[in-house]
């Protein structure tokens, strides 16, 4: 199988290939219902490799374990294991992370082939959890998952081109980089129209900087593609003649999915046809517990169909559709009135960078894929038609079961039903596709399919006063996945002693347990840690040792840096799942600054004047954030506090932006910026009440009173309310209190 399908098929297929081993022989085999033998345990996989170049030796068994613990169950399968499920998240993430520190090292190294691979393979982890319940909701993951995708799109801007196991997406943004340096105001030009079709289709400077561009930097791309467009495209074909719409449109699933109905882009799109979710619900396509339409062949290309039919209608203009259907009908009616034109060509520069290219490359492919030879492709290599039986499915049935029953392999069944997001049919009506010429086979067997072997789900018997959502939370599922598996509304009233089906495999969660031991679990965070050392610091910026405070978590550290969280675990080597403590340090890297003295804790300055005064004075200055500012950097330039400035300013964050204005209030001495130690007022009073002792400060923290803090530091009561001008006990969290010791 060509690898960049197994990189988009991995996470699926393996944890088949797990749960299904033999799977492979069950034509010459008599379905096992059919005796009543016990059948065999089913053997081990050996242990993968953890070699990050190959993507398809991925450790599944991480995957088989979240299958089971997705559930939310323990091994006694009736208690909610939080801790366990989230453990296993961690394992995951710190997997793709594990992965995107090898693509790092190997992109500073110039391994352009293996930086690739390794990035792919991160995006590929990444994307299968974001099929996990409420994975949204996660903080680091959303943070990774940036950083990988921010991360990548600047490796691509280093490299002349990329490895053939790139995906779609890593393609396009090359191309439009590429296409972004070399644009000339004559690209526009038309040189050429092609006749005898129904989209225009015109070669101009840039359609052809797309043909080169797959011609000599990505041919394994488009030898890909045309050799799936043989599956395909007798799908297509007959599904765009009947919505009406021109034949041409086919060639559009090359770039939009690079041919793969399980593709899930950058932005979350998913499936042959890249439909966001709410998109794609317009047109029909459903997304479940069970099953996403999107990734269905048959219903995205008509769903695809209509939706460019809609929008060639709001438009008038073939390329002012596929341009809408890019980056939506909003984008492309502002360029509209920019421009003052309706001409995609005459609109070009007032579009997104993505759409400037998208219609230029959709040419450039419909040119190439229609005479592939005349650009160089010979003999190119094409997959049979899909050809397939149906089946109408009512219940949820095993996957092995109807492998047997159609005389298949579990992987064929899931290949022919790429919309299948679970190892059985959905409990409601679905069409199932089944190998050609099975039918009959399939059905006199399945006939005599006991019931018990359908449904290997777990059931809970209802007692008094249980509602949906009270049973769903104890089985760690959703109350709509809940309701829909016994075809219930989410306000029905449940009967006592009614069963209700749990849709979890019980089959599942027995093979995990065998695949799972507590010492693999204990001893993978340490594995990963000592098989990859921490990141290659970056150039040309500041290191900063930060002590890490009670309470604070690294979200709250990268916020305050104006760095991101996953940064931090690279260049600190901290694994998912590791908590960081109190007491410890973390080196953070920022952008360089002119040398400033460094800061300590100073006092709240005196009520605010209206009116700024100008730097060199002592009073309100105002500041404008430049390009590299943090809060930090800015604090120590003026021998001032972090909190300080988010409390002069209203800040609920440490986010700053270039151009925004700061109020800061400073100390100077005659004209000169004082030394943070001397921000500390110098009137005799003070100079009695410190009598030389150095000072330090202490912030307020929930639960702190003025007696705990003076038997901290060994300091009376009394001389903490002196040396703050408090008339009272009365303390406010986040409070700066000056102590002298």
């Amino acid at each position: 199988m060509n690898v960049q399908k197994t990189l988009l098929f991995t996470l699926s297929l393996l944890l088949s290939a797990i749960a299904f081993d033999g799977c492979s022989s069950l034509a010459t085999q008599t379905p096992r219902f059919r005796t009543e033998t016990a059948e065999k345990p089913r053997q081990q996989l050996p242990e993968k490799k953890s070699e990050i170049i190959q993507p398809v030796a991925l450790d599944t068994s991480y995957f088989v374990n979240l299958q089971r613990l997705e559930s939310g169950l323990n091994d006694d399968s009736t208690k909610i294991d939080d801790e366990q499920y989230a453990k296993e998240i961690a394992l995951l993430l710190e997997r793709a992370r594990t992965y995107y520190i090898g693509a790092l090292d190997a992109h500073t190294k110039e391994d352009s082939l293996n930086a690739s691979e390794k990035f792919e393979a991160a995006i590929t982890i990444l994307n299968e959890l974001s099929s996990m319940p409420q994975i949204e909701n996660n903080t680091e993951f959303n943070d990774i998952s940036k950083s990988v995708i921010e991360d990548y799109e600047k490796y691509i801007a280093n490299v002349d081109s990329l490895g053939q196991n790139s995906s779609v997406f890593a393609l396009r943004e090359k191309l439009n980089q590429f296409l972004s340096a070399e644009t000339a105001p004559s690209d526009g030009i038309a040189k050429e129209h092609i006749k005898g079709t129904t989209i225009p289709l015109v070669i101009n400077g840039h359609v052809e900087k797309n043909i080169y561009y797959l011609q000599k930097k990505a041919p394994h791309h488009f030898k890909f593609w045309m050799e799936q467009s043989g599956r395909y495209f007798p799908v297509f074909e007959p599904i765009l003649k009947e919505v009406g719409v021109p034949e041409e449109l086919k060639y559009l699933a090359m770039i939009e999915s690079g041919m793969n109905p399980r593709a899930r882009s950058w932005a979350k799109a998913v499936g042959m046809w890249q439909f966001i979710k709410g998109t794609g619900k317009l047109y029909g396509l459903s997304s479940t517990y069970w099953t996403d339409d999107r990734r269905d062949v048959e219903k995205s290309t008509r769903a695809a169909a209509r939706h460019l039919k809609d929008l060639y209608r709001t438009f008038g203009d073939w390329h002012l559709a596929l341009a809408a259907y890019n980056s939506g009908e909003g984008r492309v009616n502002r360029a509209i009135r920019r421009s003052g034109s309706r001409s995609f060509w005459g609109m070009w520069e007032h579009l997104p960078r993505e759409t400037r290219n998208y219609v230029p490359a959709f040419i450039a492919t419909v040119l190439m894929g229609r005479n592939p030879e005349k650009y160089g492709f010979q003999n190119l290599p094409s997959l049979e038609p899909l050809q397939f039986d149906t089946v109408h499915m009512n219940e949820s049935v095993d996957l092995s079961v109807l492998a047997e029953c159609g005389k298949t392999t579990v992987d064929n069944l899931q290949e022919l039903n790429p919309s299948l997001l679970r190892f059985a049919t959905p409990p409601a009506p679905f069409t199932l596709r089944i190998p050609e010429g099975n039918k009959d086979f399939f059905r006199r067997n399945y006939a005599e399919v006991p019931q018990s072997a359908k449904r290997q789900w777990l059931t809970h018997t209802i007692r008094k006063g249980e509602t949906l959502k009270k049973i769903a939370r104890r089985y760690g599922v959703s109350s709509t996945d809940l309701a829909e598996a016994n075809r219930l509304s989410l306000t029905a009233k449940l009967r006592t002693g009614k069963e209700l089906l749990v849709p979890i495999s019980q089959r599942e969660l027995q093979l995990a347990e065998k695949k799972h031991t507590q010492s693999r679990e204990k001893n993978a965070t340490q594995r990963i840690a000592k098989d990859h050392p921490i990141v290659t610091p970056p150039t040309g910026k500041e290191t900063v040792v930060h002590l890490i405070r009670s309470g604070e978590t690294l979200g709250e550290i990268a916020e305050e840096y104006n760095v991101r969280i996953s940064d931090l675990r690279n260049w600190n080597n901290i694994p998912f799942g590791k908590q960081i403590r109190a007491g410890k340090t973390l080196v953070v890297y920022i952008a360089k600054q002119p040398e400033k003295t460094t800061a300590q804790e100073t006092i709240a300055p005196p009520e605010k004047k209206s009116k700024p005064l100008s730097q060199n004075k002592t009073g309100w200055i105002k500041y404008t954030v430049k390009n590299g500012d943090v809060l930090l950097t800015i604090a120590q330039q003026y021998g001032i506090e972090v909190q300080d400035i988010k409390q002069w300013n209203a800040l609920r964050t440490s986010r700053i932006n270039v151009g925004q204005q700061l109020e800061l209030y400073i100390e100077n001495e005659n004209g000169k910026q004082k030394s943070p130690t001397s921000i500390v007022k110098t009137e005799s009073d003070d100079a009695e009440k410190t009598n030389g002792k150095k000072m330090v400060v202490h912030k307020v923290r929930r639960g702190d009173t003025l007696y705990d803090i003076a038997k901290k530091y060994g300091v009376q009561l009394v001389a903490i309310k002196e040396w703050n001008n408090l008339s009272s006990s009365k303390l406010k969290i986040g409070m700066a209190l000056r102590l002298f010791l």
